[in-house]
Order: structure tokens, then sequence, then C-alpha cells
């Protein structure tokens, strides 16, 4: 019979880990649920100032009336359906945002002026500064209050109704 030498085999058998803590696990599973919302909380933030200082979509100047009594969000969907800005959601948060932060004032009614490519951070401060458009209508001297009221109801850009009259 041939040799038949028994051969050893040696088996390494890895050391055993030490088991973390509970208190351990949960910590870390924290933090990482942490970063993952800053992480994306960051990309949100990032992504929303780019859309809000970038060239507008506006292809060339536009006049926008701004009603009394609009909210910030009616504002930014009449914007939006307007043209002049690409994404209503931004612009409102935005709004809401420099309002609490102190940095803007209230969105004040009037009709508005926007230029060509106006970024979101632009029409904002234009509205919240109230800027808008002013119309002058000029009456002879000498013309009765009936006359004045004549010419400014005939004039084709002012729109409304005239309430109240002098007495």
């Amino acid at each position: 019979m041939p040799d038949q030498r028994r051969q050893r085999y040696s088996v390494v058998v890895p050391p055993r880990r030490r088991r973390r803590s509970a208190i351990r696990r949960v910590f870390y599973s924290l933090m990482l649920l942490a970063g993952g919302t800053a992480l994306v909380a960051f990309g949100g933030a990032l992504y929303g100032y780019v859309k809000f200082t970038q060239a507008g979509p506006l292809a060339e100047d536009k006049v926008v009336q701004i009603e009394r009594g609009s909210s910030v969000l009616d504002i930014a969907a009449e914007l939006e359906k307007q043209g002049v800005i690409s994404d209503a959601n931004v612009f409102a948060v935005a709004a809401k945002l420099a309002r609490l932060t102190g940095t803007s004032a209230h969105l004040k009614p009037g009709e508005y002026q926007f230029k060509q490519a106006m970024s979101m951070r632009d029409a904002m401060v234009l509205i919240a500064s109230g800027k808008f458009i002013t119309y002058k209508v000029t009456v002879p001297e000498g013309w009765t209050t009936a006359q004045a009221l004549d010419r400014v109801r005939n004039n084709e850009v002012l729109l409304g109704d005239i309430t109240l009259t002098p007495g």
C-alpha cells in the first residue's frame, strides 16, 4: 500500500467579534438618518436657490396685475401662469422665507412691468418694493369735476370704476 500519511489541516477560526451595544447601534442609526436628512435638505435648498436666481422664462417684457388681497401662493401661481417665473412653489417658499427672516417686506398689489428673462429673485424684489406702474392724467385748469372724471373714465389704459366723487 502506498504511503498514506495523514495530512494535517489547520483551521483558522476567526476571532469572535464583540457585538455592539444596543445604544451604540441606535446612536449610529440616528446619526445616519440625520446625515441623510441633512443631505436631502441641502440638495433641496441648492436646487431652490439655483432656480430662484437663474434667468426667468419671460421672452419679452410683460405687464402683470397683482390683485389686492392676493396671497403669496396666488401671486406665485399668477406669475407662473403669465410666464414670468418658472416654478410657483420655489417662488412661494422663497417669499415666505424672506418674510420670516425679515429680508423682504410684504408683496404689494399693483400693476408691474417685468423685464425679459427676469429672475424670480428680481421679480420678488420688484413686487416687495411696490414700484408698480403709475399713470398720469392731465386735467386742464378750470375744468369742472365732471369733465375731469369723464377724462379719467375715457382713458383706455385705466381700468375700474370710480366709486367716490367729490361733492
